[in-house]
């Protein structure tokens, strides 16, 4: 049996002063005191600290590179006091508990920490990371703490000046946007550009593949707008109809320049290379699915403002969600094996015969899939995707 004793000494409480340490500092020179704020980076920082621990006991216990024979002290995995799987639940219960403090945090701190923090909580694990920003929180400070972390990232643009400036109800924000473009290329870390595209500002396209290549970025992507969060508030009006679609891939397989340094992708593709590689995009689609781990089974996995764990898209129908809360996930998992992998495979196989028949038609497939979902559980997408 367990006892809580175990737990602690998992934690590794002599390694916690190394998150404390940092949360005193920072607080020693704030210009003013919150209780709350303390409490929040404390709570934030002692969660991932001992998250981190968590997951080197089980990682380096599975691995095998601890074992009972280890000098120093025991592992609660690798000595079998604590199973993987609870290692892995107590793992995830910690980063789920410094995920809702940092996000609480943030809320009155500023919504910049969440990509900071996001970076920060992987990089820890030993991840290098992907980030989607608006350039503005990467300071130079912060830059120079996680440069090293950083695989990529994605700068938003909404548009050319005066439409991006407008969308983020800001004077001046564009300019921010391009001066944070050039602290990331100065940190020489590799940057692009990603731009939601709607039907206001598609004529901005080739605008930002100008700024792309002036700034040195590596890609331009184009996404179409989907009507999901906050872009389910612009409405059917602002999203691409099958003409734009098409204008759009037009537009970028003519910007594509296999001479140049910056890439241009979007994210459509022809309804017939959709249908013909879903079986191979789609382990569930074919083959037996009890051996294979669930980055197998959905991928990408997503973490919607609730809590849940969506297959595949941002607005999937809460139905098909592999979890509807960040704890005991595993247990979670277990019971979506068994009962929500036949209905995953229902509503691929769905919306492969949904595809449009023309093979040529550009199809914005995660969205196809959100739709499909919803026309599968019976109601409407814009209505319930909030």
């Amino acid at each position: 049996m367990l006892t809580g004793s175990i737990w602690i000494e998992a934690s590794r409480p002599k390694t916690l002063s190394a998150a404390v340490a940092p949360v005193l500092v920072g607080t020693a020179a704030a210009s003013a005191f919150s209780v709350w704020r303390f409490a929040g980076a404390l709570v934030v920082a002692l969660a991932v600290q001992i998250g981190v621990n968590y997951a080197n006991d089980l990682f380096d216990g599975v691995r095998g590179v601890d074992t009972e024979a280890r000098v120093g002290p025991r592992r609660a995995v690798a000595s079998g006091l604590v199973s993987p799987a609870r290692m892995r639940s107590a793992m995830l219960l910690a980063f789920g508990v410094a995920a809702l403090a940092g996000l609480a945090l943030s809320a009155v701190a500023g919504w910049w920490l969440v990509a900071v923090g996001l970076a920060c909580f992987l990089a820890a694990l030993g991840y290098s990371v992907n980030v989607v920003t608006n350039a503005t929180v990467l300071t130079a400070r912060r830059l120079s703490e996680l440069a090293h972390h950083l695989a990529f990232v994605a700068v938003s643009l909404d548009g050319a000046r005066d439409r991006h400036d407008r969308i983020r109800g800001r004077e001046g924000a564009f300019d921010d946007a391009l001066r944070g473009l050039q602290r990331i290329r100065e940190a020489e870390v590799p940057f692009g550009l990603t731009c939601c595209v709607t039907a206001d500002n598609l004529v901005d396209v080739p605008e930002l593949y100008g700024i792309a290549v002036d700034t040195g970025a590596r890609l331009l992507n184009l996404r179409p707008l989907a009507l999901v969060g906050r872009g389910n508030a612009l409405g059917e009006v602002a999203a691409l109809n099958p003409a734009d679609l098409a204008r759009l891939v037009l537009v970028a397989d003519l910007l594509d320049d296999p001479g140049s340094k910056v890439g241009v992708r979007v994210d459509l593709a022809p309804a017939g290379a959709l249908r013909e590689q879903a079986g191979a995009a789609h382990a569930l689609l074919h083959g037996e699915t009890d051996t294979l781990g669930l980055s197998d089974l959905v991928n990408p996995l997503i973490v919607d403002d609730r809590g849940r764990l969506l297959p595949f898209a941002y607005g999937v129908h809460p139905r098909f969600a592999v979890t509807t809360s960040l704890e005991q996930v595993a247990d979670h998992v277990a019971a979506w094996k068994a009962d929500g992998v036949p209905r995953l495979r229902n509503l691929l196989e769905r919306a492969v015969d949904a595809l449009p028949t023309a093979a040529k038609a550009p199809v914005d497939w995660f969205d196809h899939l959100a739709r499909t979902s919803h026309a599968t559980a019976g109601v409407g997408y814009a209505a319930t995707s909030r």
